[in-house]
């Protein structure tokens, strides 16, 4: 996770990479959000995850796991496994579904 105050200059580099408004949106969700810290996975795409029965979900490669913002697992799945028109597409149904599971979990 990348410190706003001790690297602004990554962020503004990569508020000029992702110039689309799904992924600006998705950055401005996250600044000031450094307080929501968990465990997160860091590298979450489709090779580190593995299905089993159509039900039960194992992640892997955990070499860059730490605390951070868990929406970082969610962002960076969503913004680097797929191409924009497939985020733009099915970004609401993702986040929707997160939103349940997060919350179901919290209540636990």
């Amino acid at each position: 996770m990348v410190d706003n105050d001790i690297h602004p200059e990554i962020i503004e580099l990569a508020k000029q990479f992702f110039q689309s408004s799904v992924i600006n949106a998705k950055l401005k969700l996250c600044e000031g959000a450094e307080e929501m810290l968990s465990f997160v996975h860091r590298d979450l795409h489709f090779n580190n995850i593995i299905q089993f029965d159509h039900v039960s979900v194992k992640l892997v490669d955990w070499q860059c796991c730490g605390l951070g913002n868990p929406l970082f697992d969610v962002f960076y799945m969503i913004c680097f496994t797929s191409d924009l028109n497939t985020v733009e597409s099915v970004e609401k149904e993702y986040l929707d579904n997160y939103y349940i599971c997060i919350c179901k979990e919290l209540e636990q």
